[in-house]
């Protein structure tokens, strides 16, 4: 049963659950922004994530002021993340990292010099 408060609607529902083909709804808090829960499912690029055992896709702009973008969390384990790359991949200190992305040296960080060349 709702009630009319003011304003505001007020209802006891039970909570959604999205199919494990879809985007888990907000209230299911699976959504992470900035490795924080996330209660809107609505992040800056590069800044959302979902929770382990979830895929995360960049959805439609929810926030135009500001780029934001919707989180979209599904069931099942994301096989395409990206890794840490294998250590024998990175570049020697000095080397050109723009393939490898990743220095063997540890404190140094692969950054681009120009278009062709990084280190």
């Amino acid at each position: 049963v709702c009630y009319k408060n003011g304003a505001r609607r007020t209802c006891c529902m039970a909570p959604r659950k999205a199919a494990e083909d879809q985007c888990a709804y907000p209230e299911e808090q699976k959504c992470k922004e900035n490795g924080h829960p996330d209660n809107d499912c609505c992040a800056l690029p590069g800044h959302g994530s979902c929770e382990d055992g979830y895929t995360f896709s960049k959805g439609k702009v929810c926030f135009k002021a500001f780029g934001a973008v919707t989180t979209c969390c599904k069931k099942g384990a994301d096989l395409t993340a990206p890794g840490p790359p294998p250590e024998d991949t990175c570049a020697e200190g000095g080397a050109n990292c723009q393939h490898s992305q990743c220095c063997k040296d540890a404190g140094s960080q692969c950054y681009r010099k120009n278009l062709n060349y990084a280190g």
